[in-house]
Order: structure tokens, then sequence, then C-alpha cells
């Protein structure tokens, strides 16, 4: 039997059958033998058995040693020999005596691998050793060997200390030792099975750079739609035009009569680029207003048309607001191309303490230059009525029909407080006494009569101005005045204890603060009457 045993390097000890035929040693999967070491070449050695006879050739371009000779071409093997691969992987090729080979011998002389000769008595190599000490960091150095010890028998000499290799006497030079296995650790051939591994996984790290990059391009594309700027969305409804900032575009004209400043009220409307006031002409009826032009939309392309006219009519004191409204859109029938008036509104309240009651017609008119929609809102003050026109394009009705249902006026607290109008039910009773009955219940204070002292109050304003008694007007506006400040800050406390009894829980004690509230806000013409009842708190 013939085996190779692993004396140094990996796996020490383990022993290894020799068959018939090539054996091929080395780092390669396709060697029948696989060596793991770093210096150790895919095809290092090639053992060929034939019979009794093996026979070991060099395959690696770094050397081969056996018995610390190098092997150059294809040398015979005997038992007892060591092969040196590397500068870590010793084995020992051992043959049973009865299958190792009759070499042939000189006088007093055993063949070496090398070529050359040891002394006839020594008819095995010398033992391979792997002494305790190695070389000294002086021998390195110096790149000299260090002496062999006595009692160790010359020959091949591996340390662990710098993994060197090394010849006894004879043996081989140190530098040109250490120089070939540096290039072995450097530079060696690869094998086909390594070529291929590594063209796998380069390939893999291929694969994985183009899913990098696809996952990257798909993120960058996620993103971009993400953050790309879009157009806004379609304006399907249209609002009040704002600047680059998001600041509303607002701009304020007194009303004919006065603006806020002076007790009266002013007409607020989007003040975009471009817009004009234009007066209009005082006509028969006493009235007097103006129009603007502007636009609205996010770009500015519908243009919006306000006007507003006041009117004094003596008639409006003896006339409801119904039947007063009735007559203003049969005047505006016969001027300004054909009208289409809608229902006129519930009454709703401009302002925000007791509120100017209001009406509102939707309406369309045909005109010249093309079809217009619009809404006027139409309330009354004294023996004026005014009348607040605003109109877009009828192709634009339904994105600018709740636009229009804007509030375009600023009334001022005074004008409000002083807020009276006319009625067409017939009062009997002398200013005078209308006066003195309401100046009794206002010595009262009592809250539950407020009501009933706003009608007397309003009927002595209205008989004294269609008397043309001006200073009991006045009186009667200044007890007016006063009993609105009175109302709204009873009105306010109320408030006030309504919604801290609602943060408490007291439910019940809301209810009743609301009760009262319904009773002492009991005309239907004031803004509080449908606060308390609708809970608009």
């Amino acid at each position: 039997m013939m085996r190779l045993k692993l004396e140094q390097g990996g796996q020490a000890g383990a022993v290894f059958d020799l068959p018939e035929g090539e054996t091929v040693v080395g780092r390669s999967h396709s060697a029948q033998l696989r060596v793991e070491a770093d210096d150790v070449s895919g095809r290092h050695v090639c053992l060929r058995r034939k019979g009794a006879m093996v026979e070991l050739e060099n395959l690696s371009r770094y050397g081969t040693y056996v018995d610390g000779e190098p092997v150059n071409g294809r040398v015979p093997l005997r038992s007892g020999q060591s092969l040196a691969i590397g500068r870590h992987v010793v084995l020992r090729f051992e043959a049973d005596a009865e299958s190792a080979p009759a070499a042939p011998v000189a006088a007093g002389e055993a063949p070496t691998a090398g070529g050359g000769a040891v002394a006839a008595d020594a008819t095995r190599a010398a033992p391979l050793s792997v002494p305790a000490t190695g070389r000294t960091a002086g021998d390195r150095k110096s790149g000299t060997l260090a002496p062999a010890r006595a009692e160790e028998p010359a020959g091949l000499e591996f340390t662990r200390g710098d993994l060197g290799l090394t010849a006894a006497a004879g043996g081989l030079n140190h530098d040109q030792t250490m120089e070939g296995m540096t290039r072995a650790m450097q530079t060696r051939a690869a094998s086909i099975e390594e070529i291929e591994f590594l063209r796998a996984q380069e390939q893999k790290r291929a694969r994985q750079r183009q899913w990098l990059m696809v996952l990257t391009a798909g993120g960058v594309l996620i993103l971009a739609l993400i953050f790309w700027p879009r157009p806004p969305p379609p304006e399907k409804v249209l609002e009040w035009p704002v600047d680059a900032k998001g600041n509303y575009l607002d701009a304020m004209l007194d009303g004919p009569s006065g603006g806020t400043k002076a007790g009266g009220y002013a007409l607020a409307f989007p003040g975009t680029k471009g817009w004009v006031k234009q007066e209009l002409p005082a006509d028969k009826t006493n009235g007097k207003g103006f129009y603007v032009e502007t636009h609205i939309a996010r770009d500015l392309s519908v243009p919006l048309r306000l006007g507003i006219v006041e009117e004094v009519a003596p008639e409006l004191l003896t006339q409801d607001r119904r039947s007063s409204l009735q007559r203003k859109l049969e005047q505006l029938s016969k001027v300004g191309g054909s009208w289409n008036f809608d229902p006129p509104s519930p009454v709703f309240f401009l302002g925000g303490e007791n509120g100017v009651p209001a009406v509102a017609v939707s309406y369309q008119r045909e005109t010249k230059t093309g079809t217009w929609y619009g809404t006027i809102t139409y309330f009354r003050y004294g023996p004026k009525q005014v009348t607040l026109m605003a109109e877009v394009p009828a192709s634009e009705r339904l994105r600018a029909e709740a636009f229009l249902g804007t509030k375009f006026l600023d009334i001022s607290r005074e004008y409000e407080r002083g807020h009276w109008e006319g009625s067409s039910e017939t009062v009997k009773t002398s200013v005078a006494d209308l006066l003195r009955q309401a100046r009794i219940e206002m010595e009262r204070n009592a809250p539950a009569t407020w009501a009933k002292v706003e009608v007397l109050l309003m009927a002595a304003v209205r008989q004294a101005n269609l008397a043309g008694d001006r200073d009991r007007e006045r009186d009667c506006m200044q007890q007016l005045r006063r009993l609105r400040e009175r109302q709204n800050d009873w009105f306010n406390g109320q408030k006030i204890a309504y919604l801290n009894a609602q943060t408490l829980g007291k439910s019940q004690n809301a209810i009743a603060i609301a009760e009262q509230c319904k009773a002492v806000f009991s005309n239907d013409e004031d803004r509080r009457f449908y606060i308390v009842r609708r809970q608009e708190w």
C-alpha cells in the first residue's frame, strides 16, 4: 500500500491512499488531493503511480521540494521521503515493504531527489522536523539562518515563527527560498474552477449593481413624481383672489352716504390689478352710487361687476320691505336689458350685533354685450333703500354662484344701532306718547319689555320723520341707540354664561339661559332672534 501522510499544515496526521494512475495535489476543486493553503497552486504536484513505482512531477512555477531538494521535471519517490508544497504544507510518502520500489544505487551511495547523493548508511532521508524555537529575530533581519541544533538531523526544516522554508547543509539558499515563497504568495495561476467562481461572483455583483441602479432610478422617479411642481387643480368654485404670498386682495370704497368712519358702511371687493370705479349720475329719484369693474378666479380671467345705488324715497316709510323690493325690481326690468329674477331669499343680516335686515334676489340678464348672472342685495334705512348688484358672465354661473353670495358690505356699529325702516302699519298714537311709553319701559330696566320698547321707538321715529319734526326724530334716535347698546351688553353677558354652563356640563342652566334669551329677543327683525333659536352662539 502506498500513501501520503500530512505531517504539517491543515489536518496534520491525515493519511491519503495513493491509487494507480495520476493524483494531482493542489488548491483546485479538480485536484484529487485538495490542499487549503494560500501559497499552494491550483495544480501544484502530480503523482503518477504505476505498480510499485511512483513518480513526482512539479506543476507549479513556484516549486516543490523533496527532502529539501527542488524538483526539476520528474523524479521517482522512495518511501520515507518528504514533499514540501508551499511554506506550510509537508507530506511524507510511505510505502509498505512489499510495494516499495527497488531503486538502483551506486556502491556506497543512495540517489537523491535532486540527482545528488547522501551517505550509503543513510537508507532513508533525514526525518522532517518542526523545531520549537525556529530562527531568531536577528536571523531574519540579517538574512542568515540559525544553525540546526546538534541533536536534530540535517535536512529540510520548517519553522512556524516566520513560516519560512530552509535547507540544512548543502540545501537551498535562504534568500532564494523566501523570494520564491513570497512570489508564490503574491502571484499564482488560478484554476479553472476558481476562474469560474470569480466569474460567477463578478456576474452576481454586476446584477446587484444593475438592481441598485434600477432601485435608485425608481426612487428618484418616485420622488420626482411626488415633489415635481404640478399645475393646481381646476378651480371648480371661484374664491376670493389672493396674491403670491396667500394674502387676500382686498379693496374698500365708502358707501354713497359715507363710510364706516362716518357711521355708515363701505363696499369690500377684490382689489385685483386694474380694477376701476365709475360714479353713476344722479337721477330724479335722488339716487346716487357707483360701480366697480374687477376680476376674480385664480388667473383673474373672470370679470366681476359690482354696482351700489342709494336712493331716497319718502314713500318707503309707509311700505313694507317686500313691497318696496318689488317696486325696485320693476324699475330695473325697464333698463339694462332683459331681466329674469328669482324669488327673494329669506331675511339675513348685515353686521355683527342686532344687524341690518336684508334680502337677496338672483337674476340673469341679457344685454347686447352678453348674458350676465348676478345677485341683488337689498336693504333699507329710514327713507332710503340700498341696492347692491354683483354679476359675472352667465357662463361662469356654476363656479361663481357661491362667491356672489358674499356679503360685500362692511356695516359700522353706529349704522346697526341706528337702523330703522318704514312699515305699512298705521300708528295713530302721537310721537310724544310713543316716546313717553318707551321711556317708562326703559326706566324699568326689564329685558323682557325691550322688544316692545324697540317697536315703540321705531314707530315714533317714523312718525317724526313723516311730520318733519327733526328734533323729535333725533330724540327718538338717541333713545333707540341707547336701547340697542343695552341689548348688546345684556346679550354678551348671557352668551358668556351660556357657554360656561355648556363647558361645565350644566345643561339645565344652559337651557334656562337660552329660554330667557328667546323671550327677550322676540323680534324677528333682530339678528339675535335667530342666533338663540338656532343655537349659533
